[in-house]
Order: C-alpha cells, then structure tokens, then sequence
C-alpha cells in the first residue's frame, strides 16, 4: 500500500531532518519507492501492510535510526485522493495551486471554530 507520513515541526525551530538520510533511513526500515518533498518532512513510501500502526511504526523506526523523534501523521493513498476529489475549491486549486493548503488534524474538530471560519475570514 502507498502511505504518505506527515512529520510534525520538522526544519523548524532547530528540529533538522535530512530528506536524503530519512529516505535511506526509510529504506532500510523496510519501506519501498521513498520519496520526500523538499525539506517538509513529508515522506511517501510503498509497505507491505494497509495498517496505519504499521506504517507509522515504519516512520518511527527510520527516525529512531536517525536520533529523531516527532508525532507522525498517516493517510494511505486512497484517502488522500478522497481528500483531493472532495477539494471545495476546485478553481483556486487550478488557478493558484501554491495557495491552497489542506490541514489534516489527528483529532475531530469541535464544530464551532469551523461554523464561525466564514464570518471571520477575510482572505481569498
């Protein structure tokens, strides 16, 4: 299964990870197809497994190999198409890409702050 891992506060604040040395520490881990994106401390990979305990196991093992430890986020390839296909924002996705951003939360969020967004955002 592919799995994309989100590393929480990587390259900020002092917390430096290497993409280089996480993809071979992914590697040798047992993960397969390693990629990262820039220094965002996003990593993909293929296992052999559609358990996201094991997948994060997988990220906290290349991690340990690297003296590092943070709070990993899982989403399996399947959900984060979902995530893309359900895009509210289809013209600013095509039009400026770079601005769109999609925030993934390990817990639900409370419905109030989401209901009050509309009222206090004054962006595009």
């Amino acid at each position: 299964m592919r799995w994309a891992g989100l590393l929480r506060a990587v390259n900020v604040g002092g917390r430096k990870v290497i993409m280089a040395e996480l993809r071979e520490a992914m590697a040798a881990a047992g993960a397969a197809r390693v990629t990262t994106l820039l220094a965002s401390g996003n990593v993909v990979f293929d296992a052999d497994t559609d358990s996201e305990a094991e997948a994060a196991a997988l990220v906290d093992a290349a991690l340990g190999r690297m003296g590092f430890a943070t709070d990993v986020m899982m989403r399996n390839a399947e959900t984060l198409a979902r995530t893309i296909a359900a895009n509210p924002f289809p013209d600013v996705a095509a039009a400026r890409p770079a601005q769109l951003h999609v925030v993934f939360h390990r817990d639900p969020v409370p419905a109030e702050p989401v209901e009050a967004l509309p009222g206090i955002h004054t962006g595009p």
